[in-house]
């Protein structure tokens, strides 16, 4: 027996979340916008990569696989704010040094391509505290079925195709706008944000380890 009402609960729920604008959602607008389409694509595929690797190892806490260290989560998420503040960093190395950006979009190499993924994964990695996130949101929907094992197959089959789905949107606007001036705007606004969020980050993993 499937919950249909629940799950559309889980749905609504999954939207507002991810709609919501963070530093995934910032760098598949910013490649989207600097790099073209197939990159921020590139993005979207490391991005989802990572909520897979953070919901794997929040199922696994669940089930009582593994246990959780809150002072180890900490470590890691500042080390993942780090690198968010070095990847704003990079855009803003990267807005200095280009002056035509309209002229090199949708012309992204293979290994340009790999890059944005690893880049995304990175990204998308750099919060472990997500994994408290899921520990704590996905229980709340395990009664979309009876068996806990169906209903994480479907709840995490749920994110994974509206994760696609919302960032791809984000992906396909910005890819299209062309004006070397909102490209510029598009980067710098972007750098800022994952600074701003970078920043967060630290000041609160700090506090979290001590």
């Amino acid at each position: 027996m499937f919950d249909y009402q629940l799950w559309f609960g889980f749905a609504l729920s999954v939207v507002v979340f991810l709609s919501t604008p963070g530093p995934v959602t910032v760098m598949v607008a910013n490649h989207g916008a600097s790099d073209g389409l197939m990159a921020s694509l590139c993005t979207v595929i490391g991005t989802n990569l990572a909520s897979l690797v953070l919901i794997g190892v929040s199922l696994l806490v669940l089930f009582g696989v593994v246990g959780i260290d809150e002072r180890w989560l900490s470590a890691l998420t500042l080390v993942g704010s780090l690198y968010i503040i070095y990847f704003a960093f990079s855009i803003l190395t990267e807005l200095k040094q280009v002056s035509q950006l309209s002229l090199y979009k949708h012309q992204a190499d293979r290994q340009g391509l790999i890059t944005h993924i690893k880049q995304g994964f990175l990204v998308g990695i750099a919060n472990p505290k997500d994994v408290l996130f899921f520990i704590g949101f996905f229980p709340l929907f395990f009664g979309v079925a009876e068996s806990k094992a169906v209903a994480a197959t479907a709840l995490t089959i749920t994110w994974v195709v509206l994760d696609y789905a919302i960032l791809l949107v984000y992906a396909y606007l910005f890819s299209k706008i062309c004006k070397p001036k909102f490209i510029k705007l598009t980067m710098l606004i972007s750098a800022l944000l994952l600074l701003g969020l970078g920043a967060v980050g630290v000041i609160k993993s700090v506090m979290d380890f001590w």
